[in-house]
């Protein structure tokens, strides 16, 4: 008595080919969402590196100008001191730390402790920008490290009066840190990647395979089988490629690349 096979490969390749439109519909659908998700997040970060940059290259630029009017205040100071005067008429008053005050004029007494104040402060222009020129660059803000690296350094070297100046920068880092790693969390493709390769095993093996062993068909009609399969055999591991890659491209910020 002899057994024919066909109704097992017939079989199997329907049974593979119903599990794979199901895993391939329910994939196309969470990628859909996944994308979704890890776009609003990835433009999420992006505006918050944008902001850390934005509020760096502020403190940048109120550092240059503090600098330039410190030179200024200082010789000033150095020249009224020279000719034993005690008061100083100023029309504006810049501090190191971001207040800005200016007017019609107004006497401010002098001496050499005022003096020393000023340089003290102009000192402290140097160090502090090559710190703050550090993260000018979109991967120097997503790099945790060495932002708290900097915000360390700045603590060191710059007297309490400034600390506005450092929790302004680091509160817009742990926006971004707490951001960048959620962001990471739902870009993980781990979990889509390890079913769509099932998926893509079933494919051959359970299609592909079982189609090839037919013997109810001649082997034109099988190569003409084949093909007619072959578009959606290749077409859904295709797309969820596509998808997967969309995601996994997004996973590392960068604020100058457009998404879509």
């Amino acid at each position: 008595m002899s057994y024919d096979p066909n109704w097992f490969y017939s079989s199997l390749a329907q049974c593979a080919a119903a599990v794979v439109g199901l895993l391939g519909a329910v994939l196309a659908t969470r990628l859909q969402e996944q994308y979704v998700n890890v776009r609003a997040s990835h433009e999420e970060v992006s505006k918050l590196i944008r902001q850390f940059r934005e509020q760096v290259c502020s403190q940048i630029n109120h550092i240059d100008s503090y600098a330039t009017f410190a030179d200024d205040r200082i010789r000033e100071i150095e020249n009224a001191l020279d000719l034993q005067q005690t008061q100083l008429l100023v029309t504006r008053e810049i501090s190191f730390w971001g207040s800005n005050s200016s007017g019609s004029g107004w006497s401010i007494d002098i001496n050499k402790e005022i003096l020393s104040n000023y340089q003290k402060y102009r000192s402290l222009v140097n160090p502090t920008l090559s710190l703050l020129a550090l993260h000018t660059e979109p991967q120097n803000v997503k790099d945790v490290a060495t932002v708290e690296k900097t915000l360390v350094e700045l603590r060191k070297i710059l007297p309490n009066e400034c600390f506005n100046l450092i929790e302004s920068l680091q509160n817009i880092d742990i926006a971004v840190s707490n951001a960048n790693v959620y962001h990471r969390r739902i870009a993980s493709v781990r979990i889509i990647a390890t079913v769509a390769a099932i998926q893509a095993w079933l494919c051959i093996f359970g299609l592909v395979v079982p189609l090839a062993y037919l013997s109810a068909y001649a082997a034109t009609s099988k190569i003409i089988l084949l093909a007619a399969f072959a578009l959606g055999i290749v077409a859904i591991p295709g797309y969820i490629g596509f998808e997967l890659a969309r995601i996994f491209q997004m996973r590392n910020v960068d604020i100058n690349r457009k998404t879509y």
